[in-house]
């Protein structure tokens, strides 16, 4: 697969953007550092997930360099295509994150 870097987040051939989210139990990636949104697109994380996807030592390295105040301590990392413009939401339950867009959401009405 080709990757492009444009405006701090990697695009794949799909022109969908990658977002990072932790697949496993620990601490959720985003979820657990809100106040760093960055750390949903970063390029060097992304690409560290594409390249050793099963080993976080590196990944938890580049974030606590960039993010230092943040709590890096995640579990199994992946990565989720979303395509440009898509609104989304992460859920988290124990540090699992899970990515819903805006049409995944079933909203009830009054």
């Amino acid at each position: 697969m080709t990757y492009n870097i444009q405006n701090n987040k990697v695009y794949n051939e799909n022109n969908e953007v990658a977002v990072i989210v932790s697949a496993g139990y620990g601490a959720g990636w985003y979820s657990w550092n809100t106040q760093y949104k960055d750390c949903l697109f970063d390029p060097d994380c992304v690409m560290e997930i594409l390249d050793n996807p099963s080993d976080i030592t590196k990944l938890t390295h580049i974030a606590n360099t960039k993010w230092p105040e943040g709590f890096w301590h995640p579990g199994r990392m992946e990565i989720v295509w979303v395509p440009v413009s898509k609104k989304f939401d992460i859920h988290e339950y124990d540090g699992h994150e899970s990515l819903y867009t805006l049409e995944d959401i079933k909203f009830v009405t009054a």
